[in-house]
């Protein structure tokens, strides 16, 4: 099972031709994490890292993001 984004075909605006950028709110309600944890995971080498917008601004890419759900799915049946 995967997590998969849809677009509608009439759907040509600006938004569906470039990659969607999410804040810290919807990434933590993505992967139901916290903020401390998604930062320490960054630390870790474990999750997407950010992309600064301003001085005081931050985004993840959508695609990394729903990479990342995708393969903590694939991966709930190996480790015991």
């Amino acid at each position: 099972m995967s997590i998969c984004t849809t677009q509608s075909p009439q759907d040509n605006t600006l938004s569906s031709q470039w990659p969607r950028l999410l804040k810290m709110a919807e990434v933590k309600g993505a992967t139901s994490l916290s903020a401390s944890s998604i930062y320490r995971l960054i630390s870790e080498g474990r999750f997407p890292r950010q992309v600064r917008l301003s001085t005081q601004s931050v985004a993840w890419l959508e695609s990394e993001i729903i990479d990342w759900v995708n393969q903590k799915i694939e991966q709930r049946g190996e480790a015991a």
